[in-house]
């Protein structure tokens, strides 16, 4: 499961958030489930994962990237996670 973290009108959000769904339009994202979590209405979840700032993306409810990562950093993040 992946996670991306977002809050309103967060501009680097969005283009995380763009960047994960082509990644897994391009991996064939049936395999994969995600979803955006706005730290806003989950606050409380947020802090428990150890979200300090938007956009973060955790796998597996582990926090990896606390900002946007490259295409690369992603595609290798994903293909660990679906090799488990």
């Amino acid at each position: 499961m992946i996670e991306i973290f977002s809050s309103p009108n967060c501009h680097a959000c969005s283009h995380a958030k763009v960047l994960l769904e082509e990644m897994l339009i391009t991996l064939g994202e049936e395999q994969i489930n995600w979803r955006e979590v706005d730290i806003l209405k989950e606050i409380d979840y947020a802090v428990a994962m150890g979200v300090l700032s938007t956009p973060a993306i955790a796998f597996n409810d582990k926090l990896v990237f606390t900002r946007i990562p490259s295409s690369k950093e992603l595609h290798t993040e994903i293909m660990r996670i679906l090799k488990h």
